[in-house]
This record gives structure tokens, C-alpha cells and sequence, in this order.
């Protein structure tokens, strides 16, 4: 059948991805083709054209990523396993509100989902954190404040559970930690609301 054969097409152009990337490029296109609901074959090819964008700064390259993200997302909807790869995605061609967004949107459309919490903490930390070592401080502020949004988030969730989810320690870690950097930032308390 057409999909055995998209398969095989597939892992042939997995396993030469880092070694041969135009004839992976080709590869993916054909099975993509033969199977075009297959998120996989899709998130490696935008993965591919997403290193070609960064590398030749042809936009043509960057339109297909977002094409592939846009297929993936209305064909699996559901399959959360992309959901780190295409915000890595989104980050990596400078769409850093595309990729925010969509962490919040997984928080609260999946409320249920511990992962989603640890997305948006982790990603909107990372940003604060660079953002400030590079003296960016009220550029800062916005992601800062997400961070501490996501606290109060999970807490609301956990007031309706009958066992609450909790976030590990580095998470906690962090979250401490844009508290601290906030109030260093604005001069003011802001531990009080969020606890």
C-alpha cells in the first residue's frame, strides 16, 4: 500500500536527516505525499527547512516551516508529542510571542496536563533569563510575569482536584526565582498575590 511504502520513505530519510539533509529534504517531501496525515514525517522536514532558514535566510524556507507547523496542528490536533518541538521551532525563527502563546493556550485548553505548566514556566524563564543578562529589563517584565501567572494557574486548577498535581523542584526553583527577579525590577512585592 501507499502508506507502507510513505513508512519506508520516512525512515530512510529519519535515519540520513543529519547526514544528508537535501536528499532527507526530498525524501520527507515524497513520503509526505504518500501519507500526508503523518505528523512525523512533517515536524522532521520543518526541523530540516528550519535549519535551512537559519543557515541560508531564504524565506521560502521559513514559509514551509510554518506550513508544516499549520498541517501538523489541524491533522493531529491532539498529539501533544510535537507540541516542545514546534514551540523550539517557533523560537529558533524568532516568533517568541508565537511560541508564549501557544504554551498559554496548551495551559488553558489541557488544564489537566502537568506538562503544559512545566512548558510555559520553562520557556517563558529561559526568555526573562536572556532578556535580562542582556540588560533587556522591562522587556523582561512580560515573561516574568507569566511565569507567576502559571503558579496561580496550576493553583487554580489543584482547588478543584482531588489530588493536586505538583511541580518539581527545578520548576518551583524557577518560579521562586522570577519572583525575586520581578521584585528586584518593579521595586514591589508580588509573592503576596500569587500564593
Amino acid at each position: 500500500s501507499t502508506r507502507i511504502y510513505a513508512i519506508n520513505i520516512g525512515n530512510e530519510a529519519s535515519k540520513i536527516m543529519k547526514s544528508d539533509e537535501n536528499r532527507a529534504l526530498k525524501l520527507y517531501e515524497k513520503a509526505i505525499k504518500y501519507d500526508r496525515f503523518n505528523g512525523a514525517y512533517r515536524i522532521d522536514y520543518a526541523q530540516i527547512l528550519s535549519k535551512k532558514f537559519s543557515e541560508e535566510k531564504d524565506k521560502k524556507y521559513y514559509n514551509e516551516v510554518m506550513k508544516q507547523i499549520s498541517k501538523v496542528t489541524k491533522y493531529e490536533p491532539y498529539n501533544n508529542a510535537y507540541t516542545p518541538i514546534i514551540i523550539n521551532l517557533m523560537l529558533s525563527n524568532g516568533f517568541i510571542n508565537d511560541a508564549v502563546n501557544l504554551a498559554d493556550i496548551k495551559v488553558s485548553k489541557e488544564p489537566m496536563v502537568l506538562q503544559w505548566y512545566n512548558q510555559k514556566i520553562e520557556l517563558n524563564y529561559q526568555i526573562a533569563k536572556y532578556l535580562i543578562e542582556n540588560n533587556q529589563y522591562d522587556e523582561s517584565i512580560v515573561y516574568l510575569k507569566n511565569v507567576i501567572e502559571t503558579k496561580q494557574q496550576l493553583g487554580e486548577t489543584n482547588g478543584k482536584l482531588i489530588k493536586p498535581m505538583k511541580l518539581s523542584q527545578e520548576y518551583e526553583s524557577k518560579i521562586e526565582t522570577a519572583i525575586s527577579w520581578m521584585e528586584q525590577l518593579t521595586g514591589s512585592k508580588t509573592e503576596s498575590k500569587f500564593d
